[in-house]
Parts: C-alpha cells; structure tokens; sequence
C-alpha cells in the first residue's frame, strides 16, 4: 500500500503490483524525537507522481474492486500523476478519484480487465494506443502532456466502411458517407479520425462503376481498417418514343377537292406548283373547278389551265415571286 500525506515530488516503482489507499503508520518528529500516529485516507502531493509496477495492477483503496472497500483519492495541487503498468491493468475499487493540477495519465498493458470506476477522463481524445511511457508511441505520435487520458500499448482495430453513390453522367460527384465499427472506450469518431474519402470518377467521367477510397487515419494509435464501394455514373435515359405518329395537318383543297377531281393526273406540274402547299391562291366561294374530267385526247395541260383560269375573282393571294404565282393571275 503507497500512502502520500502532503508530499512534494514522488517517484515509486514496485517489481509487483500496488494500491494507493488508506494507510495508518508511525511517524517520526525528528524535532521531539517522538513516534507519532499517521492515518493516511486521501493521498495527497503538490509536485508529481510517478508511480510505477513492474508486473500487477495499480489500484485505489485495495487489490481488487468491492463494493465494502474504502475510497481512496489520490490528487496533487500543481503537479502531474503518472500511474504507469508496464504488465498490468488500473483497478479503481470504488469511486476513488484522480486529480492533477496539470494532468493525469494512466499507464497500461491493455484495456482488458481494467475497472475505471469514476477515474473517467472526460476529454475529447480520452484515449490513446500504441504507446509507451518514456517511449513515445510505435505509431509516430505522441501523448499530450495535457489533459486527462488513458494510454495503451496495446492498439485497437477500427474499420470505415464506405457507402456505395450513383449518380447522372455530367453531375459532381455526391456527398460520400462512412460507417465507422470498431471503436472502444467510450472513443468517438471525431476524436478518433481523420480524412475524407475519394474517387477517380470526374465530371467528365463516361458511365461506369468507379471507386470510393477511404483515406483516414487516426491520432490517438488506432489501426485503420479501409473498406472501398463503387460510385455508379449512369447515363440519362433516351426520351420515350411518342405512342403514334403526329397526324398531319389537312388540307381542305388538297383533300377533298383536287384528290378526286385530278385522280391520276394529281402529280403534274400545274398541280404541285399552283394549287398545292404555300403556293395555292384561295379564290371566292364560287365554284373553284370545272366538274368535268379531261378526256384522254385532250392536252392535259390546257385542261388544268383553264380550269385555273376558271376563276377570275381571286383574293387571299399568297405573293411569291417564283413561277406560277399568284401574279400570274
């Protein structure tokens, strides 16, 4: 059992594992010369704490957590506490308490096994992998010399899985999502990573699948596991064909005038060019055609003339300058 009653600076290392807790013990007052009576409940320093177990667990207030067993806090005024087991885990048998006028940082093997009790380090980043006191951390990284925290040599493993997109040939890319498992320790994503995912598809990218590659890494030692997924660039969808054709505007003339009146002979010269489409002059409401059909021995052509010629009173002219015209009227 480690006690401390308003000590300055203390550095202690057992080969086996310990406790800060409770302690009552002799003193001696080199100014009387006298043994005097120490009853230790709280330890309490105004320097820093190293304290050390070679194998074994450091506990407060006994070996092992129950529910019967006394509080013990542990605290310092202006200094650090560092609590470190190279080969064990931190036991905090009841709801004894850490606190540091600087910071406190807790030392362990693994995770497995530890009871935190309300030693809780409330702190973005609660929690760091990897690392080794008076080592740094295989990793790269360092523990904070501020603020409260957990520190490990074991590493965690956590995986970002990233969410399977589509989108239109031509668009940006979407927003990529994540899913995140595998955290620990009360961690969170925002304290624990760092990074975006990416694609090879651009805006100009044909259709086609085309990767999403998370790149994240982690500040506290975690061991990142990446999981891609497929960005889908499809093509617009060709128009619907039209269920049936447009019908074509009639022509009143056309259809149920010179049709039967011209039969055979409707694709002649005079036909397409005077009394057809836009060069067509509407006449009065008189009688337009003569009701008698060319013989076969007559000159086609004088026929048509003449039943043009039929009608002297034409008005609604359309005025064009090619042949056949209505100036020729």
């Amino acid at each position: 059992v480690l006690a401390m009653a308003n000590a300055g600076t203390v550095t202690f290392s057992d080969s086996h594992g310990f406790v800060i807790g409770p302690l009552t013990s002799q003193t001696f007052d080199s100014a009387s010369s006298q043994l005097s009576p120490m009853n230790v409940t709280n330890s309490t320093l105004s320097g820093n704490l190293v304290a050390t177990a070679t194998t074994g667990n450091i506990g407060l207030g006994a070996s092992t957590p129950s529910a019967t067993a006394p509080n013990t806090n542990l605290s310092t005024t202006s200094g650090s506490i560092d609590l470190v087991m190279e080969n064990g885990v931190f036991v905090d048998a009841n709801s004894g308490t850490l606190s540091a006028g600087n910071a406190w940082r807790i030392w362990a093997s693994t995770w497995n096994g530890e009871t935190r009790g309300s030693v809780q380090p409330n702190t973005t980043q609660p929690n760091f992998y990897g690392c080794l006191f008076g080592s740094g951390c295989s990793w790269g990284g360092t523990v904070p010399t501020t603020g409260n925290h957990f520190v490990y040599v074991a590493r965690p493993t956590v995986t970002v899985t990233a969410d399977g997109a589509t989108r239109y040939v031509g668009a940006p890319n979407p927003s990529f999502t994540f899913t995140i498992s595998g955290l620990i320790n009360g961690d969170t994503a925002a304290g624990t990573l760092s990074g975006s995912e990416t694609t090879t598809a651009s805006l100009t990218s044909p259709a086609g699948g085309y990767p999403i590659n998370p790149n994240f890494k982690s500040g506290v030692g975690y061991i990142v596991n990446e999981v891609p997924a497929t960005l889908t660039v499809v093509a617009f969808p060709s128009p619907l064909p039209p269920t049936s054709p447009p019908s074509p505007i009639p022509d009143p003339i056309a259809q149920s005038g010179l049709q039967t009146l011209f039969s055979n002979q409707e694709q002649t010269f005079v036909y397409e060019n005077n009394l057809q489409g836009t060069n067509i002059c509407v006449g009065s409401n008189q009688p337009l055609f003569s009701t008698t059909p060319p013989g076969e021995n007559q000159d086609i052509l004088a026929v048509e003339w003449k039943r043009v010629r039929s009608q002297p009173n034409l008005n609604s002219c359309m005025l064009i300058n090619s042949q056949h015209g209505c100036g020729d009227f």
